[in-house]
């Protein structure tokens, strides 16, 4: 599960990329949807670094 963390954190942040070079309406779609992810997988990152 430790690196499905870093999967889900890398999605994020290339949805969050994509997000700055669309140009229809999902734009803001693709940046929050990236955005949560990161925030998400950061979490449990940071939590299992917290708990060695």
């Amino acid at each position: 599960m430790k690196y499905m963390d870093y999967l889900i954190f890398i999605m994020g942040l290339s949805a969050f990329i994509y997000s700055f070079f669309d140009e229809t309406s999902a734009r803001f779609l693709f940046s929050a949807f990236g955005f949560l992810m990161m925030i998400y997988s950061g979490m449990n990152i940071d939590e299992r670094s917290r708990s060695k």
